[in-house]
């Protein structure tokens, strides 16, 4: 019996469908033994779907886009034993280099037929899960500078052009942090699941999504962050501006109104307190076997 399976796509990813129809998919799926059914993003109403099929008996979805579209399926897999399946399609693909996936869409697809299960950890923040990184301060500016156009036209390299946009208009962040006694104010706090974000800029070396950790990564106020970042060559940028870095299961920010979040690469709004936490195990996903 055909193995019945989800395919999500997001049309209006960077690769979009000129780097992989999902016609043609659900078509290569049908060959290997699956019943393949399509469904477009459209937000919310995909979050119902993608749990309506789960509640079915959908054993494989596969998510063909980037960190957003990985994101809205990690919300709806979130502890269940429906296999996530990735084709990276995104300008970022942050969770693909999380798990070594190959970035190349064809190649990917191939693992949804060769692969092996392995159970990765999610971060959550006040109930919402997430992938790989969220982020409070310049990161979320940043996905606000990164205009759909520049993503298009310059890849994971529209994330640098927003960053040179964004150090003319800096400013502090009032926040408190229960890992951070005495921090009172920071450009940028981090907290992450996996090692990068905004397509490979590296937050932790040592941050893997199956250590059951967060590294909360902090960069305070004023030109001696961004100074001791020059003067550090050898470690990765937001190592080198980082003025504080701490790995903990648990962390709480505190701000003083509602913040804007990024969370994988998608903008959400917040209330303080905002509260994260490592869940570990918590979503099953097909790796090269």
């Amino acid at each position: 019996m055909a193995r019945p399976a989800l395919i999500v796509y997001n049309p209006g990813a960077h690769g979009g469908a000129s780097a992989l129809d999902p016609l043609r998919v659900a078509a290569t799926l049908r060959g290997w033994g699956f019943a393949p059914r399509l469904v477009e993003t459209r937000g919310p109403r995909t979050l119902h779907d993608i749990r309506l099929a789960v509640r079915h008996g959908v054993s494989v979805v596969i998510g063909m886009g980037g960190d957003g579209t990985l994101h809205l399926l990690a919300n709806a897999l979130a502890r269940s034993q429906t296999v996530l399946g990735v084709v990276p399609l995104g300008t970022g693909n942050d969770f693909a280099r999380s798990l070594n996936l190959p970035l190349d869409p064809f190649q990917a697809l191939e693992v949804i037929r060769t692969g092996r299960v392995r159970r990765v950890d999610l971060g959550r923040v006040n109930g919402h899960y997430f992938l790989n990184v969220a982020g409070v301060g310049m990161s979320s500016e940043l996905h606000r500078l990164a205009t759909a156009d520049d993503k298009r036209r310059w890849g994971k390299w529209s994330y640098w052009l927003a960053f040179a946009r964004h150090l003319a208009h800096r400013h502090a962040l009032p926040i408190e942090i229960d890992v951070a006694p005495g921090l009172h104010a920071a450009y940028q706090v981090l907290i992450a699941n996996g090692p990068s974000f905004g397509g490979g800029m590296r937050v932790a070396e040592e941050a893997t999504v199956t250590e059951g950790l967060l590294d909360t990564v902090v960069v305070e106020p004023g030109w001696r962050s961004l100074l001791a970042g020059a003067l550090a060559p050898r470690k990765t940028l937001i190592e080198r501006l980082a003025s504080r870095h701490v790995r903990s299961r648990r962390v709480t920010l505190r701000t003083p109104g509602p913040v804007e979040l990024m969370l994988d690469g998608d903008r959400h709004r917040g209330r303080s307190p905002l509260q994260f936490e490592v869940v570990p195990r918590a979503l099953r996903v097909l790796v090269p076997g």
